[in-house]
This record gives C-alpha cells, structure tokens and sequence, in this order.
C-alpha cells in the first residue's frame, strides 16, 4: 500500500527497474532507477546511485503538480509525470477533469480540481493514462512493445491505491 513518498518510492522501483538500461525505443535513453538520460542530462546515470535516485524524485515530487494534490490522486499524477512527462500527464488529469487538455495547469484547471474527489479524480486519471498508452502505441509502431507494461505499472497503481480491503 502507498501511504507515503517512501512507500511510493518503494513502489516506484518495482516499475522503474534498479539496472543500467539502455532499451531501444526508450525515449529516454540510458536509464537507471527511472532517472533517464534525457530528462536529467546533468546526471551521469551509469554512476548513480539508489539514493541519489530517490533524492532526485523527491526534489522532482516537491515541485510537482502530483505533489499539490490530495491523497491518492498525488500520487497517481506523479506517476504520471515521472511515466509520460509534465506535459502528457497534465493533458491527462484535465481530461479526466474535463477541462481543456492543454497542458498548462492554470486557473481553469485549478478551480476544478477544488470541485474533484481525489478517489474519484485518480481513478478517471488511471483510466486517462491507460487511453493515452494505447493511443501511443496504436499511432506509433516503435512504442507498442511498452504497452502491456504501460498497463501493468497503472493496473498495480490502482491495486495500491484504490482498491479497499
């Protein structure tokens, strides 16, 4: 169960993988820790370490959209960010919002998510992830092969976060 960033962190590794990789069609390329090549090119990824991994998601989670939301529906929009990047996961949460999916988290996007249950909210958000993958991998050959792992990492998400005992 995800109750905090260790535990999300915890749960993050399970998905992330802890091996030097360098996936071809990973758009990210050389990885370790989920900490790709691309997004963080001031790191030397083949040197890091678990623990500088999950300082850089704290400090990454501390300035996230994720980290402005309620309970669970944080940590399913920080998932999103680390999986699919800022831009893809706000377009994402505003269509599970049914706002205007343009990225930009402002003051439309702001006043409705005051109005959200956040159970609710992240369970429309998984649903949201879940299309945006198969539309990735229907409209780009290079990317399918992720699709059942794509779905997989958000079916477990939602096992953690929104399924009761």
């Amino acid at each position: 169960m995800i109750t905090d960033f260790d535990s999300f962190f915890e749960w993050l590794m399970k998905w992330e993988g802890e091996r030097l990789e360098n996936v071809p069609g990973d758009k990210g390329g050389v990885t370790k820790y989920g900490i790709d090549q691309r997004s963080h090119p001031d790191v030397v990824i083949a040197a890091l370490t678990r623990d500088r991994a999950r300082r850089i998601y704290a400090q990454e989670y501390g300035s996230s959209i994720g980290a402005t939301l309620p309970v669970p529906l944080n940590w399913v929009m920080f998932d999103a960010e680390v999986n699919m990047g800022c831009l893809g996961a706000c377009r994402c949460l505003q269509r599970a919002i049914d706002v205007d999916a343009d990225g930009v988290i402002g003051p439309v996007t702001r006043a409705a998510l005051q109005r959200v249950e956040p159970r609710a909210t992240a369970a429309r958000l998984i649903m949201e992830r879940e299309r945006r993958y198969k539309e990735i991998a229907w409209t780009n050959s290079t990317q399918d092969r992720f699709l059942p792992g794509w779905l997989n990492r958000v079916a477990d998400l939602k096992k953690n976060l929104l399924t009761t005992d």
